[in-house]
């Protein structure tokens, strides 16, 4: 009786999650036609203001895009993406010198400045970001640090506070935003230090521009050759492409048949006798798919508009027309030819004589249909393609196989919007005790060997961003010792994979938004300090957590990474509600994780005078409300563990890295013993 009841409950409650998800969908829906509309108003009003304030600031070129960081922006905090060369060797101060001037000097093909911005200050106008023209100075953006720092000599030991106290200071607006300090050390090697705003980025300028690096070779940059678990997130189609591909190669088949029959181009007997009705009909059948074929490729030469592409489309067809000798005569006399009872009496005859023959084969043809039920039971393959059975055995499995993937696409549409809502509405902890500041701390740990991390993930069938993410979840549990007095559960995070092409990669083809994923959103385990932390258990548990968010956030997951290559979403909504909806969401993801990793492993980079590049280090800013930014930057045979956060979480934001290289060590050392 009771296990009735249970049933009972479980389809209940099975129905009411239908219902509600189905509820969602249509709420969604809905919005569908709202959000397309105010696309078109937010498009039609943006021109008008960009216009507006560029008549009442004519000394001022006003910025057109919009981007999420630029919508949370402020005076005091300001996206400033942040990177550390380590240099083998003495600093050279004038050969980074030379290489910033050839780059503000840089000319494209048209005589114009490549990068005319980067002299510009940057000011804000009615609320708007705008560029002003300004006496450039490359003194005031160059740096050449001192050797000592507090009184004390830059070493290894205090190059971490020194790079904090860098950092921690605003670019001052009366420059160009961006910033190059050259520090110099007491060893033998040195820093190089990267400050630059996004809006830079969103100018056509690339990090690697600015780093004095020889590029690495340009390798592709599609998140499928991406091996880490931020990456291979979205289910990626396997069937229906191949049942696009199959089906494709039947077409064109069919149709260069049917071309090489009908088309007098490829069948010059048919320009010597008047042709019948179906042969007419066929002829005009290929007339319209040659020409419509031709229009396509000549668009690009085709003024814009849609009155010059549709002329352009009438002289194709005519001119394919011509070509096959079709007009309104052919099509008179291909009516009265079929109508000749000459004509008539042949069709019958021609006809009656395929069904006889068709008829004597039947038993020839069942006889090969068996063999190839036969073929296909002990071959696993159909040997006669022709048949039937031949179709069925290419075709059905297939569309089956498509037909399931595209239900599961249909599912995870379905059930997004509930998944979104139920993420959106449920209470989460925080980490921050402190009001943001807005200048920024870093810092980072001792470098690991990528090799260490391998063999943990072979060892526990884990993957790498599981194994960072565990060693995250430890150095956050550090930290909540030591500040909070209340010890959360978990704390919810984003987290995405950036690959290091996003700032090595130059050349006026390459994209920094193609090096960028999507953002995933995982619950984050702290572990109990008054317990022995079990680290594989640990390690277990976040790898549920991140799959189940793989499977909940597909759809969000590719939303974001329409954002960060097109501006989706910013260009959808409007800015004051996208602002509201980031500040939100950034309270309850005050944690944000970036995992930057390399295609070319084992590869480091040179100067582009010979010195050798021993580790690079990228931080992303945190800003709205997100307080702290974890980064691993995997790099040669290592990878390093870095922070930047809030300046008033200063001087506890090391316990964040301190630990990282001891954790690595005692998860390798658990997962060599089960």
């Amino acid at each position: 009786m009771k296990d009735s009841r249970e049933n009972i409950n479980g389809k209940e409650r099975i129905f009411f999650d239908f219902l509600l998800s189905l509820w969602m969908l249509i709420v969604a829906l809905v919005a569908v036609p709202y959000i397309i509309t105010c696309y078109a108003a937010l498009h039609i009003f943006q021109n008008i203001w960009i216009g507006a304030v560029s008549f009442l600031n004519p000394e001022l070129e006003f910025i057109k895009s919009t981007t999420l960081r630029s919508l949370v922006e402020t005076h005091r905090n300001q996206g400033i993406l942040t990177i550390l060369l380590k240099i083998n060797g003495p600093p050279t101060l004038a050969s980074i010198r030379r290489h910033l001037e050839e780059l503000i000097r840089r000319k494209d093909r048209n005589g114009k400045l490549t990068f005319p911005h980067l002299t510009d200050c940057l000011v804000t106008r009615c609320g708007t970001y705008a560029w002003r023209k300004n006496a450039f100075d490359l003194e005031q953006n160059l740096i050449f640090a001192p050797y000592n720092f507090r009184g004390r000599p830059v070493n290894e030991l205090t190059i971490q506070d020194y790079v904090s106290d860098i950092v921690s200071k605003l670019l001052p607006s009366s420059i160009p935003p961006w910033q190059v300090v050259i520090i110099p050390t007491s060893e033998n090697h040195h820093y190089l230090l990267l400050r630059l705003h996004h809006i830079l980025l969103s100018e056509g300028l690339n990090i690697a521009d600015m780093l004095p690096l020889i590029p690495p070779v340009k390798t592709n940059i599609s998140n499928s050759d991406c091996k880490t678990s931020l990456c291979n997130v979205l289910m990626m189609p396997q069937y229906i492409p191949a049942l696009k591909d199959r089906l494709t190669q039947d077409l064109t088949n069919s149709w260069n048949e049917f071309i090489s029959n009908n088309d007098p181009l490829e069948k010059p007997e048919l320009f010597k006798r008047s042709a019948n009705f179906f042969e007419f009909l066929a002829i005009s059948f290929i007339v319209s798919v040659s020409g419509f074929k031709e229009w396509r490729k000549g668009l690009k030469s085709v003024k814009p508009g849609l009155f010059s592409k549709f002329e352009y489309l009438v002289v194709t067809l005519k001119r394919e027309r011509k070509k096959r000798q079709i007009n309104f005569n052919t099509f008179i006399k291909s009516i009265f030819v079929s109508c000749d009872p000459r004509f008539v009496i042949a069709m019958l005859v021609k006809n009656w004589y395929r069904w006889s023959l068709f008829t004597l084969t039947i038993p020839h043809k069942i006889y090969i249909e068996i063999k190839a039920i036969q073929t296909c039971i002990t071959l696993k393959y159909c040997a006669y393609p022709n048949t039937i059975v031949g179709f069925l055995y290419s075709y059905v499995p297939l569309t089956f196989k498509a037909l399931q993937e595209l239900f599961n696409y249909c599912r995870i549409i379905f059930n997004t919007p509930r998944a979104v809502w139920e993420e959106l509405s449920r209470n989460t902890e925080k980490i921050e005790t402190v009001t943001l500041c807005g200048r920024k701390v870093v810092a980072w740990s001792e470098p690991v060997k990528i090799e260490s991390i391998r063999k943990i993930a072979n060892n526990t069938a884990t993957s790498a961003s599981e194994i960072i993410l565990a060693t995250a979840s430890e150095a956050l549990s550090r930290f909540v010792v030591h500040t909070n007095n209340v010890q959360p559960k978990q704390i919810p995070i984003t987290a995405r994979n950036i690959n290091s092409n996003y700032f090595l990669l130059t050349g006026s083809n390459v994209k920094a938004t193609d090096s960028v994923g999507g953002m995933l959103c995982i619950d984050l385990p702290i572990l109990d300090s008054r317990k022995d932390a079990d680290l594989l258990e640990n390690l277990k548990d976040i790898k549920d957590k991140f799959n189940t968010a793989k499977q909940r956030q597909q759809l969000t997951f590719l939303l974001s990474i329409l954002q960060s290559k097109y501006g989706f979403l910013s260009k959808l909504l409007p800015t004051t509600l996208i602002t509201i909806g980031l500040k939100y969401l950034s309270l309850k993801y005050s944690v944000s994780f970036t995992e930057i990793t390399s295609r070319q492993p084992f590869v480091t980079q040179k100067t582009i005078w010979g010195q050798e590049v021993s580790s690079v280090i990228y931080w992303r800013p945190p800003q709205a409300n997100i307080s702290m930014s974890l980064c691993t930057n995997y790099y040669g045979q290592y990878v390093i563990f870095g922070v930047m956060c809030d300046a008033q979480l200063a001087p506890n934001h090391h316990l964040l890295v301190r630990g990282f290289h001891e954790h690595v060590k005692d998860l390798e050392a658990s997962s060599a013993m089960q």
